[in-house]
Parts: C-alpha cells; structure tokens; sequence
C-alpha cells in the first residue's frame, strides 16, 4: 500500500491531490525530517488502528539525504540500471509535482500531464519486467512525501484549507 500511495493519490485525483498540495504548500515544512523516522505497524498502530505516537529513529544506514532532485539513495539505485526510465518515473512522482506546488499557480493540464506521465511510466517498467525496480522507487517517494518534501503535509493543510471549494469530502458515505 505504501509504494502505490503517491501515484494514487496523483492519479486519481478523487481528492485533488495536487491542487490541496498546492493550496497548502506555504504551511508545510521546508526542510527534512532529522532524524528520519520509523515504526512498525504494529507498533505505531492500536488494535482500532488508532496511532500511537510511537517512532524510533531510522538507522542512518537507511535513511537518505533529502536531496530535492534525487537523494542519495535514488543515485545509487539510478547508477546501476535503466537510468531513463526509472528517472522519469521519479520526476513524476516527486520532482514533477514538487515544481508544480513550488510554482504556486493552478494549471488544470499540468496536473493531467503529470498525472498520465506517472502513468505511463508505470506501464512501461512493468512491461520492462522492472516490478521491483519500480516497487522501490514508488515506496521511497512515498518516504519522501511523508518525511522529505512534505507534499502529503502539504495536501492535508491545501485539504483544511479549501473552503469546501474543492471537493470538501473524501470517500465517506454522507449523513
């Protein structure tokens, strides 16, 4: 669920990812977790799947720079194999959307393009046999949006931010 939460939420645009990324952008932070952070599921979560504060930082090893463009561990990974694919799939996923929110002015088609980008990335790794590869450079994009540039930080505050000038509502039945 983790590797596929960034490019669901971008194309799927139910919740307008983008655009609340973008409305919120001035409120979430700037600059990476230090130190990054872990937990098991078990461990973060209760029984009712309520959290539980719990973290531990991540060991060193694993945790990653923060480069905005690409961090360490993305140049490594891009060092050894299918430099341009697994590239273009990491600007649609991280670079692409952070220029967007950066720019700070709504563009209904560059959401689309960023949108079918990811997209077709997605398809052409997999018809590569590159699962894995693409596996991990969607789960690490995920670690970035949650720890790294906060664009998911950026989307809850653009989400309380909207005014209900959005969709206002998530997948919830109504009343």
């Amino acid at each position: 669920m983790c590797a596929t939460g960034t490019t669901w939420h971008i194309q799927n645009d139910r919740h307008m990812f983008l655009r609340r990324a973008l409305l919120g952008w001035p409120k979430a932070r700037k600059s990476p977790a230090r130190p990054q952070r872990e937990g098991d599921f078990d461990e973060v979560f209760d029984a009712d799947f309520r959290t539980t504060g719990f973290s531990r930082p991540l060991d060193p090893e694993y945790a990653c720079d923060g480069g905005e463009e690409t961090c360490n561990h993305v140049r490594r990974f891009l060092g050894r194999q299918d430099r341009d694919l697994l590239g273009a799939l990491w600007w649609s996923v991280v670079t692409g959307p952070l220029e967007y929110v950066r720019q700070g002015k709504v563009d209904e088609q560059r959401e689309q393009h960023l949108a079918e980008f990811s997209r077709l990335q997605m398809a052409q790794l997999f018809s590569k046999g590159l699962v894995h590869e693409m596996a991990w450079h969607l789960a690490h994009a995920c670690h970035h949006a949650w720890q790294v540039n906060y664009l998911y930080e950026a989307a809850m505050f653009g989400s309380l931010l909207d005014g209900g000038t959005l969709i206002a509502r998530l997948d919830r039945a109504e009343d």
